[in-house]
């Protein structure tokens, strides 16, 4: 099962570049388009079996399986999210609201597992280390760029060309970890 991160991957890398575009065309924007929320549903459908694969496919120990797991959930959460944008005209008033933090949960233990399993993969070996580095120089970009987008003054929390740009350019490299990671196992 661990191929099915090659298409979550490609899922993961459409879903920033629609975002991205969507960002960047109309700086106020807060929900993506529609072709993003099935790109968001198709990522979370291919990654949760491909995680499960993965964590068993390093040596991590406890901590490897704890991150797994919740990251699982969290995405599982984000195709729920997604699932209820592509619905949304079926979704009972005020269940969206009460739902809302799925994706941006879904999203970080998304990024702290690809972050756990890299240095996992460089401590275990069983995976290639080019792997293991490129997923740390992706979350670690992606951290950077979150500071830097946060301290910009003009820019607010999520919103704005300059902070969107900052944050999500390095969605790529975590991308491209992916489908990596799809093909190493």
């Amino acid at each position: 099962m661990g191929w099915l991160a090659v298409p979550a991957g490609l899922a993961y890398g459409l879903n920033a570049t629609i975002s991205a575009l969507s960002v960047l065309r109309d700086p106020d924007r807060s929900a993506p388009p529609p072709a993003g929320t099935w790109a968001s549903l198709a990522f979370a459908i291919f990654a949760v079996p491909a995680m499960l694969a993965a964590a068993g496919a390093v040596q991590g120990g406890a901590i490897v399986v704890v991150a797994t797991v919740g990251c699982a959930a969290g995405v599982a959460g984000t195709g729920l999210d997604a699932v209820m944008r592509a619905f949304a005209s079926q979704v009972p008033v005020g269940v969206e609201r009460r739902l809302r933090y799925l994706f941006p949960i879904g999203f970080l233990a998304f990024h702290v597992w690809v972050a756990i399993l890299s240095v996992a993969i460089l401590i275990g070996g069983a995976l290639p280390a080019g792997l293991g580095w490129l997923g740390i120089i992706a979350i670690g970009g992606f951290v950077a760029g979150i500071a830097v987008g946060v301290s910009t003054p003009e820019t607010r929390w999520g919103v704005g060309p300059a902070w969107f740009v900052s944050a999500f350019a390095p969605q790529a490299g975590v991308a491209v970890w992916m489908v990596w990671l799809g093909l190493s196992l």
